[in-house]
């Protein structure tokens, strides 16, 4: 079976400037969905959608084929995916008579995936022929049940109409909902030339609790430090109110080192990611001398809530 990786990677962005080759922990963007898809099990191809030379290039370098250089009118700010891919699937149709049986979209923005998750998603649209995708999507933060529409004459209308005054219930009594994230998209040719759709009309779904993406330059750092803790042994300075909490084991059991210490074990300045402070001369409860660590993590700030998406691998699929 033939399965193709389309990465698209255009040379202009607005929230951060040639995002797609900025250098993240010591690569650029565009090397990790590359490395994730040659890393696949199924992946039998990959390919690299750009409209820059110096793209191509950064592509080639990491492993992946540049077929064909992108159309510009395929990569301006308002481009569509389907145009993107339409353009990829009928290029290699035409001039190599290439088609595979399933495409693979694994965007830049997005450096943190699992391998074997890509592997899991394919999996399920290999096992069901008769959808036409597989689109990833997480839990929402907030239930659309509880959304509003704001009329030209200042009045609200609700977003979703299928329940009557579904804003006017309690919250665990609507309907679980969830939105796309991006991580992974797999799908059928046939959908992008038949339907002029990158899902068809058949859509599996397959569920992911994590998923980083870079839309801005402060989204960075949380990918880096995300990146590093998870390739990497780190150590954690642990407010003492949370020697208890579940996730000292989760980062014992990763393989880091957990030094539980107070608010005044030591002083930590504000540059570390995952919204945790590097710590510097930092001692556990009982060390009876400093410990030089990573990250110091508090309750009183986002690190600990951050920390546990860095570090969960809770994938329902």
């Amino acid at each position: 079976m033939e399965i193709l990786s389309i990465i698209p990677a255009r040379s202009g962005s607005k929230g951060v400037a040639h995002k797609n080759i900025r250098e993240v922990a010591g690569k650029p963007l565009l090397a990790y969905p590359i490395e994730h898809a040659l890393g696949s099990k199924l992946i039998t191809r990959v390919i690299v959608s750009t409209d820059s030379e110096e793209y191509m290039e950064i592509a080639r370098r990491y492993g992946a084929e540049t077929p064909f250089k992108r159309p510009l009118e395929f990569a301006e700010d308002d481009s569509l995916d389907i145009d993107v891919f339409y353009h990829a699937l009928t290029w290699l149709r035409d001039n190599e008579g290439y088609m595979p049986d399933i495409c693979v979209q694994l965007r830049p923005c997005g450096p943190v995936r699992d391998i074997l998750l890509i592997d899991r998603i394919i999996q399920r649209l290999i096992d069901n022929p008769q959808w036409d995708s597989v689109r990833t999507v997480s839990r929402g933060s907030e239930n659309p049940y509880k959304m509003w529409h704001f009329s030209d004459d200042g009045t609200l209308s609700p977003l979703m109409r299928d329940i009557p005054e579904c804003y006017n219930m309690l919250r665990q009594q609507l309907p679980a909902t969830f939105y796309q994230n991006g991580y992974v998209d797999a799908f059928r040719p046939r959908a992008v030339l038949e339907q002029r759709s990158m899902t068809g009309k058949t859509i599996g779904g397959f569920l992911v609790d994590e998923y980083f993406d870079i839309d801005y330059p402060e989204d960075i750092a949380l990918v880096e430090a995300c990146l590093a803790i998870r390739t990497s042994e780190r150590s954690f300075l642990i407010d003492t109110e949370l020697k208890n909490h579940e996730i000292v084991n989760k980062l014992r059991g990763a393989g880091h080192t957990v030094y539980i210490g107070g608010a005044g074990a030591g002083r930590a300045t504000q540059t570390g990611g995952a919204g945790a402070g590097r710590a510097t001369q930092t001692g556990g409860a009982g060390a009876g001398q400093a410990t030089q660590a990573d990250y110091h993590i508090s309750a009183k700030s986002i690190g600990i809530r951050e920390l546990e998406r860095i570090l969960s691998n809770e994938h329902d699929g």
